[in-house]
C-alpha cells in the first residue's frame, strides 16, 4: 500500500486531502502537514517525522508539496536522500493528488509518479481557449 503525505504552506495540505476525500471517499494511509507562519523549519520537520511514523505500515510514501524550493520541499528533500521508501513530487494540485490516489494500487511506483505528474500538468488549462474553440 502507498502512503500519501501532503505538506504545504498554511492549510493547503489539509484542504487538498479533504477535497480528495470528498471526491473519492476514504483515502487510506494519508497524512497532511501544514507549515504555519508561526512555526520554524524545526517544527515542520517534527510534524513531518510524526506523519511519516504514522505511515510506517505503507510499502512506500508519495510525498507531495506545494512549492519547489519551499521549506516543505526542502525538509522532505533531505528525507528522500535518507529513506528510499519516500518519493517527492512538488507543485501538488487536486488533479495530481486524485490521480495518485485513484491509481495507487493499479500501477507500479514509477508509473504512479509519471501519471501523477502528467495529471497535475493536464489539470492546468486556460478554459477560455477551450470554450472559444467550441
Amino acid at each position: 500500500m502507498v502512503g500519501f503525505l501532503i505538506v504545504a504552506h498554511g492549510d493547503l495540505a489539509f484542504s487538498l486531502l479533504g477535497t480528495a476525500k470528498m471526491i473519492v471517499g476514504n483515502v487510506p494511509c494519508a497524512e497532511a502537514v501544514a507549515f504555519n507562519p508561526a512555526e520554524g523549519v524545526e517544527d515542520l520537520e517534527e510534524h513531518i517525522d510524526a506523519a511519516l511514523k504514522k505511515l510506517d505500515g505503507s510499502d512506500w510514501v508519495l510525498a507531495l508539496t506545494d512549492l519547489l524550493g519551499g521549506s516543505p520541499a526542502n525538509v522532505l528533500g533531505k528525507k528522500v536522500l535518507q529513506d528510499k521508501r519516500i518519493e517527492l513530487l512538488t507543485g501538488v494540485n487536486a488533479p495530481m493528488l486524485l490521480e495518485a490516489v485513484l491509481s495507487a494500487e493499479a500501477v507500479t511506483r514509477g508509473e504512479l509518479l509519471e501519471k501523477s505528474i502528467e495529471a497535475g500538468r493536464e489539470g492546468i488549462v486556460n478554459l477560455r481557449h477551450i470554450l472559444e474553440e467550441d
